[in-house]
């Protein structure tokens, strides 16, 4: 015959085709693993706002929109991500520094210019930020592996 029957399938096609199937599934797990990542960051930077405008009374802040819309634009960094992708470097540990470290001083830059506060102020409010949304996904991969 000329044309095989759709229902006959060889065994390196379905092996190929889970093999697709769970890089697939990894893919939208790490892009949610992702999206949580970046809305924990958001919250966690809000709620850090509420704190420090309840506290710091000498000085007043910006709106919370205004801020958050400022540290979104210094994270289009994050972009940074896909020539390390393209080029093959996702699992290189320098790259990924690299990136993380732009994305630090984008953000305590951000965070400087529109609340109008010192570079210490700032560094130390971004990485309050940071340290409650890394461990805060630490805890969430930890539920996830188990």
């Amino acid at each position: 015959m000329f044309f095989k029957s759709s229902s006959v399938v060889s065994e390196d096609e379905q092996n190929e085709m889970v093999f697709y199937a769970a890089l697939e599934i990894d893919f939208y797990r790490m892009l949610g693993l992702a999206a949580l990542e970046t809305v924990l960051f958001f919250f966690v930077l809000a709620v850090g706002l509420k704190v420090v405008r309840r506290f710091w009374f000498h000085k007043k802040l910006p709106s919370t929109n205004d801020v958050l819309s400022g540290v979104l634009l210094s994270n289009f960094g994050k972009l940074l991500v896909i020539p390390a992708i393209i080029w093959g470097q996702s699992h290189s540990a320098i790259y990924m520094w690299l990136t993380r470290i732009f994305l630090l001083t984008s953000n305590v830059q951000a965070f400087k210019v529109i609340c109008s506060c010192s570079h210490l102020a700032a560094l130390t409010f971004i990485l309050c930020v940071y340290t409650v949304q890394y461990g805060g996904m630490h805890v969430i991969q930890i539920i996830d592996w188990t």
